[in-house]
């Protein structure tokens, strides 16, 4: 997720809380690391490629998780995030694209979970 991205989540997060909807984020971390005080490397490769930016379960007591792609405006989900869409699709699990708090109070109003309007 890039920089920009990372702001939009964090927003639509903080929108979500507002809207008393329990959600986090589902990041994939990739890379490196040390061990503090050793010569020693160690590759890390966590998550689902082409996981949702975020997940959150819907309010009418079914325990159902959304998930939510997060992308700056004019960007596009790459192949992999596509294919995660369309095994969610097939399974009737939400799957949405956001890129905007806007977006997200589109989404939560069409799942009857609004409970704070956003004026942006």
């Amino acid at each position: 997720m890039s920089g920009k991205e990372t702001k939009i989540s964090k927003s639509i997060g903080e929108f979500l809380t507002l809207n008393r909807v329990p959600n986090w984020r589902c990041g994939v971390l990739k890379g490196q690391f040390r061990k503090h005080g050793t010569k020693n490397w160690y590759h890390i490769d966590t998550g689902i490629k082409g996981l949702s930016d975020r997940q959150f379960m819907t309010s009418n007591g079914s325990g159902q998780t959304v998930y939510l792609e997060i992308k700056q405006p004019g960007k596009n989900q790459s192949d992999i995030q596509k294919e995660f869409e369309e095994n969610c699709v097939k399974r009737n699990i939400p799957y949405f694209v956001a890129r905007s708090v806007d977006d997200a109070a589109e989404i939560l109003e069409a799942l009857g979970m609004l409970r704070v309007k956003y004026y942006g």
